[in-house]
């Protein structure tokens, strides 16, 4: 017979424990016998390091499951939907529902959950060195644990910090997780999240419908490194507090792809409130966030940071009273790609209103941005709809931007700033008080080198700000800029001209391709497409050639009729148009070293004083000179086009 203990050694160990809340108490941990709460399914000695506890769907209430320093999984077999731990509810028995304070690091996992929030845990909070209940769901100090897809719900009770979660010395992950604070007040600070001195990575989460008394309804970050990506902060409220989305101080605050909307702060700060040494915000979405009452500024975005950095960020219909968008006193702000709509600066009681987009004090640099419909129209404005401040704006686009008469309505230097490289039409009155304009469009005129008063020809203010062919803002920014991205001289405002640029119609190329050209000088065969929009009412056709030789002339040519002849006279192209044929020679065109020529046909105005109507063909063409080898002529493909 073999030994009892050699046999003990061949059994397999057991690395899974089952709970059900609906099996018979205690339980042996078994798929056969499951724990019957999650707690003490954690607490068994037999539970060790490494492994899984299995969590069947069930209510388990009165739960506060402490990891006791272990690195396991606790995971729902069904999901959040239908597996939720609820901490004690009142104030008698005040707990967190889930517990990381014994060093647990990335591989503890908590997955899968509602979790309903209790009264929380004691602990010193920094700056009041006095001891508070915090984290009414997860409460998490010196440990660094994975938390994912969790729905963290609002209890009877509330905390004084993180009423969703507490993090304190932390390195935690908080991954596809929805904390709902369902309107209530969740804790006097942080009524979402609350983090001091840790470094925190929260990705694909919602934090929504959460209230604090004081500052940041959503999360609070102090001394904290904060990075969320794809984060929705959504409808937060502080009732006297700052930053009722997000509440940062210290540490940094980097936003990716994230959204920050519908928050209201009592104080400054709508959507956030920023005092850290970066905080930087890429692609993200600012909307609808506002202050508070008397002299509060900063409708999404209050901002006293060492280092601010938004790139190819959104601001949308956010108000406050000084920066209805944002409002900054960083000596070292950059703002770029990003664009500014109907935000406002809004007066309360008898205080002065001004910078309906941006606010700020130093000296901003704001480039490549675009301002639509931002205001500064209360009685008591200083103006600047779009920028208050003595900024350095470059290659930025304004339209209808709307300041009370006798105000800057777009853009107040205060006696410095300067305006470069840039485009502004002005909704009314006198758009700048800026110390140094150069080499921009400006209605109305503006004194200063390079500067123009013309129509930009946009494809479609407000919501397509791309320039046409034929703008003057082509080629005509500052010759010492950098070059645009064809190689080309800089153009005025936003958006360097593209040929090939459709407007928010267009499916383009339309059309069909008739016939092929020849090869020309450069070894190409120049080919001719056609984007926009085929509607006549629209005048939003634009003829786009690529593959000519460089540096040479042509115009097009249109047609009713289709047809393929040479050309002759020693011109080596082919002629796919019948006659009569129309030459749009009063435009004679250049690739502009390119490659490509860009062409607006506009149908009312054809040669000839021939009109395009709806319904028609129309078959288009390029001519242009060559030399192959010797002086010559060509001809790209064409393309025929059923107008609408």
């Amino acid at each position: 017979m073999m030994p009892l203990l050699p046999i003990l050694l061949l059994l397999p160990f057991q690395s899974t424990w089952y709970v059900d809340a609906g099996a018979t108490a205690p339980g042996n941990g078994s798929v056969f016998s499951p724990y019957t709460r999650i707690d003490y399914a954690v607490a068994q000695p037999s539970t060790v390091k490494g492994d899984t506890v299995l969590v069947l769907p069930g209510l388990y209430t009165d739960e506060v499951v402490d990891f006791l320093g272990k690195d396991l999984v606790v995971r729902s077999n069904g999901g959040a939907a239908v597996t939720t731990i609820q901490a004690p509810q009142g104030f008698t028995n005040p707990h967190a529902a889930v517990i990381f304070r014994g060093g647990e690091t990335a591989a503890a996992v908590l997955e899968g959950f509602t979790v309903v929030t209790g009264g929380g845990e004691l602990h010193t909070i920094n700056w009041t060195s006095s001891i508070h209940e915090v984290g009414g769901g997860v409460y998490c100090s010196g440990a660094s644990p994975t938390l994912r897809a969790l729905h963290i719900t609002r209890g009877y009770s509330r905390t004084f910090a993180g009423g969703g979660m507490f993090f304190d010395a932390s390195s935690a992950v908080v991954m596809d997780c929805n904390l709902d604070g369902l309107g209530l007040t969740g804790a006097l600070f942080g009524g979402g999240i609350y983090a001091q001195d840790s470094a925190l990575l929260i990705g694909g989460t919602s934090i929504s419908n959460w209230e604090s008394d004081g500052p940041g309804g959503g999360l609070y970050s102090l001394d904290t490194d904060m990075h969320l990506v794809n984060v929705v902060v959504r409808n937060n409220v502080t009732f006297t507090g700052r930053g009722a989305g997000v509440f940062a101080a210290g540490g940094t605050l980097r936003l990716t792809s994230c959204e920050v909307i519908d928050s209201h702060s009592g104080d400054i700060g709508g959507g956030i409130h920023c005092s850290a040494s970066l905080f930087e915000a890429q692609n993200c979405r600012f909307a609808n966030n506002f202050t508070g009452g008397d002299y509060y500024a900063g409708g999404a975005i209050y901002d006293t940071s060492s280092r601010l950095r938004l790139f190819g960020c959104e601001f949308e219909g956010n108000r406050g009273q000084f920066g209805g968008a944002i409002y900054t006193t960083s000596n070292d702000a950059l703002i770029e790609d990003s664009r500014f709509s109907a935000n406002k600066a809004v007066v309360f009681a008898t205080f002065v209103t001004c910078g309906g987009g941006v606010w700020c004090s130093g000296a901003a640099v704001i480039s490549r941005c675009t301002f639509v419909e931002n205001e500064a129209t209360e009685q008591l404005s200083r103006g600047g709809a779009a920028i208050h401040g003595p900024a350095i704006v470059d290659h930025c686009t304004f339209v209808g931007n709307l300041a009370i008469p006798g105000q800057p309505s777009t853009f107040n230097g205060l006696g410095g700033g300067s305006l470069t490289n840039s485009i502004v039409l002005d909704a009314s009155g006198m758009s700048l008080a800026v110390a140094d304009v150069r080499y921009s469009l400006v209605e109305g005129g503006a004194p200063g080198i390079g500067n123009i008063a013309l129509d930009p020809l946009f494809w479609g203010a407000p919501d397509d700000l791309g320039l046409l062919p034929g703008s003057p803002c082509i080629d005509v920014a500052d010759p010492l800029a950098p070059l645009d991205p064809d190689g080309t001289r800089a153009d005025m405002g936003a958006f360097p001209f593209d040929p090939y640029r459709c407007d928010v119609a267009c499916t383009g190329p339309i059309g069909a391709t008739l016939c092929t050209g020849v090869p020309n000088s450069s070894g190409a065969r120049a080919h001719l497409q056609a984007f926009g929009s085929t509607a006549v009412a629209d005048d939003r056709l634009v003829l786009v050639v690529n593959g000519v030789p460089t540096q040479q002339f042509g115009f097009f040519i249109a047609s009713r009729y289709a047809g393929l002849q040479t050309l002759g006279g020693g011109s080596q192209g082919l002629l796919c148009l019948a006659s009569p044929v129309l030459r749009f020679d009063r435009d004679i065109l250049t690739d502009r070293g390119t490659g490509v020529v860009a062409y607006r046909p506009r149908p009312n105005a054809f040669p000839q004083g021939t009109v395009a109507l709806p319904g028609e063909h129309w078959h288009f063409q390029y001519w242009f000179r060559d030399s192959n080898p010797g002086p010559t002529s060509n001809t790209s493909s064409a393309v025929r086009i059923l107008l609408q």
